[in-house]
């Protein structure tokens, strides 16, 4: 069943903070309604608020849950040089269906570490996603621009308050977009594993920090 902070707070999450409570609250209800006329419909959604919650940011240290920071220390002294990057991002999607050949999955996911050791804030991704927008959105494969595959872009949006899409946790602030794929070939990658996500790529001004000796 559903539960509410912070007249109905289930046994096992008590000994938790109260922001790690109100996100697995959070969390399970959302999962719970995905779930909910599935026999073991109760026991995923318990799943998946424990797995979201350490998504979120909620780690054990000491044996208490606390939230664990992903920025980083900067160094007391240091040299910063500002340098242009070409970043990418590459997820996989979290929400297949079939039958109408919809594709849904996470474009940039914020406050998470990416393979460059960096993080992106909500702010900055809601830009990246208008200016993809504005100057004309465009699917390719594997960002070869000769390759223009009929896709159809149906959905393109910022999660604001975190849910279950699929069998993933979506944080709040991140971007997801939903595709119609109309293109035989593309739609056969995508039900072999070939393709697996989304790739966003882009331009930036990155800073280079060096401590000083």
């Amino acid at each position: 069943m559903p539960y509410k902070f912070p007249s109905n707070i289930p046994e096992g999450i008590k000994g938790l903070p109260e922001e790690a409570q109100k996100d697995w609250i959070t969390i399970f209800n959302s999962a719970y309604e995905e779930y909910k006329n599935r026999p073991e419909g109760e026991a995923l959604a318990n799943a998946t608020a424990w797995a979201g919650l350490r998504r979120a940011g909620w780690g054990q240290k000491d044996g208490k849950w606390t939230k664990i920071s992903v920025k980083k220390e900067s160094p007391a002294m240091q040299v910063m040089e500002k340098k242009s990057i070409d970043k990418k991002w590459e997820i996989d999607f979290v929400k297949v269906e079939e039958e109408q050949r919809l594709v849904t999955g996470i474009v940039i996911e914020p406050e998470v570490e990416d393979s460059y050791g960096d993080i992106i804030s909500v702010v900055e991704i809601e830009k990246a996603m208008v200016h993809f927008m504005e100057k004309g959105p465009e699917i390719r494969i594997e960002h070869n621009p000769d390759s223009r595959p009929k896709v159809a872009i149906i959905e393109n949006w910022i999660e604001r308050e975190g849910k279950v899409i699929g069998e993933q946790f979506v944080k709040a602030g991140t971007w997801l977009m939903t595709t119609k794929i109309l293109d035989d070939k593309v739609w056969e990658m995508i039900k072999s594993g070939e393709l697996t996500g989304y790739s966003f790529r882009g331009p930036g001004l990155g800073i280079i920090e060096q401590g000083v000796v």
